[in-house]
């Protein structure tokens, strides 16, 4: 795959979680009872959840669910406490964090290992006078200490690129991009906030080029990602390779008996991928355009006025351009731009418009120009997006990663007359679904859990800006 669309860490974390291991659940000491050591099982086949060293047995746990959606990683877990131990002794107080470990069969991968922020232990009274029978749902987001207290700093001449690497060293995270550089460089200055609204302005008003555009997350491994979403819309077919277990009976998730082996990096709903985490269990398509358009239009107009033109007359500072999202570069004649219906012009009138204030000459030159030119690129990829559940954990995946999707119509004549590509096997039945099929931005991923079904499965969040056309 092409390099600028490669998210590449650039520094490591140093956070500090807490201490996390496997206890021997056959100990008479421990919390929990159990007739077998869980270690061998214990993150890979369900979810290993610690509350001040109380470890929750995985018929404790009913429900589970780790969302990479937004700026932080959130997480909501449904526990049973039958025998009162965790009410009583290892409850939660102010600051004491919920810690999960997640991992790969493959020890080639990094484990999933988090400590959370408890935001709310939602409860229901017990069912009985000793209430050692109890059920908890309890939410978090990552801890990142020191990211909501308020901070008034200024951070020298540099670029947006070099002071988010400074932020996330000074939150001991890590730093990943898929970029090298910005140019934007000016004093930036944190009045009095946050540093999540810090960093989401920095995000607003970064700007390299007219062709790019940003948007910054902190990811499970704790690690501040500044992503330039424009490289992750090219043409270049280009595929990773990847590692993948394939399952040699039907309990994937309670044996050993899988198999390693290397293969190409996309996902597939042809049942000849059930065995792996490359194949797509289900999908659907989802549709914002019309509210994004009702409240951003196509194009929105930029008025500021401009302290750094020296004119004669002041009314001469004021500035007023239209900015429209991007489109990819050398795109052909058979793709949908999401511009408005096809064969229509009505776009370039529904316009809206934004006065962003004094464009002053103590920041850089395109400042005003890149809060508009973030915003309106943002929410034009989230136009139409493709929801993706896999079978099993692809801990090959990451949000952010550009991935190729082949969508397959298997034995269905009628769709495969309407979207069929041209190459068709008439012995198998099997076409390639042109429309559905090309390659996406992952903008999120979930990992879910349950009781009643008792496997890890993940779903992604895969848009594209440009669809091809089906006539």
């Amino acid at each position: 795959m092409a390099l600028q669309s490669k998210i590449l860490t650039v520094t490591k974390p140093s956070i500090l979680i807490d201490g996390m291991s496997m206890l021997d659940t056959r100990d008479s000491k421990s919390p929990i009872k159990s007739t077998t050591n869980q270690h061998k099982i214990a993150g890979a086949v369900y979810p290993l959840i610690q509350i001040n060293k109380y470890q929750f047995d995985p018929q404790e746990v009913s429900g589970f669910m780790l969302d990479e959606t937004g700026f932080l990683p959130k997480i909501r877990v449904s526990v049973y406490s039958h025998n009162g131990v965790f009410l009583s002794k290892y409850f939660p107080k102010d600051g004491d964090p919920m810690s999960v470990w997640i991992r790969s069969k493959m020890d080639e991968f990094k484990p999933i290992r988090c400590d959370f922020e408890i935001t709310s232990i939602n409860a229901l009274p017990s069912i009985e006078a000793n209430g050692d029978a109890q059920s908890f749902t309890i939410e978090g987001v990552l801890r990142v200490p020191g990211l909501y207290a308020e901070w008034c700093k200024t951070f020298g001449d540099k670029t947006s690129y070099d002071t988010l690497i400074d932020l996330s060293k000074e939150l001991k995270l890590g730093f990943a991009s898929n970029e090298v550089s910005t140019a934007d460089k000016q004093k930036w200055i944190c009045a009095f906030d946050n540093y999540e609204k810090f960093i989401k302005d920095i995000t607003g008003s970064a700007y390299k080029d007219d062709n790019s555009f940003f948007e910054t997350f902190i990811d499970k491994h704790y690690n501040l990602n500044f992503v330039n979403i424009n490289n992750q819309f090219s043409e270049e077919f280009d595929i990773d390779k990847a590692l993948v277990q394939m399952a040699m009976n039907d309990d994937f998730h309670n044996t050993n008996e899988n198999q390693n082996f290397s293969t190409d990096l996309y996902l597939c709903n042809h049942k000849g991928f059930k065995a792996s985490g490359n194949f797509i269990k289900g999908y659907t398509l989802l549709n914002n355009a019309g509210q994004i358009i009702m409240d951003n239009g196509y194009r929105r107009i930029l008025q500021n006025y401009e302290d750094a033109l020296h004119n004669d007359k002041p009314e001469d500072n004021y500035k007023s351009y239209f900015i429209e999202p991007v489109d990819t570069a050398n795109l052909g004649n058979d793709k949908v731009l999401l511009k408005g219906r096809e064969g229509e012009d009505f776009y370039k009138i529904h316009n809206k418009y934004k006065y962003v204030g004094i464009q002053s000459t103590n920041t850089h030159s395109n400042y005003s120009h890149a809060i508009i030119q973030n915003w309106q690129n943002r929410q034009q990829i989230d136009k139409m997006i493709m929801r993706v559940y896999l079978g099993f954990n692809n801990f090959n995946l990451y949000r952010g990663q550009r991935i190729p999707v082949v969508i397959i119509n298997d034995g269905n004549t009628a769709r495969q007359k309407a979207t069929a590509s041209g190459e068709q096997s008439s012995e198998d039945k099997i076409s390639y679904d042109k429309f559905l099929s090309g390659y996406y931005f992952i903008s999120g991923i979930t990992y879910t859990w349950d009781s009643e079904v008792p496997i890890f499965r993940q779903e992604l969040f895969l848009n594209r800006r440009e669809w091809p056309k089906t006539n």
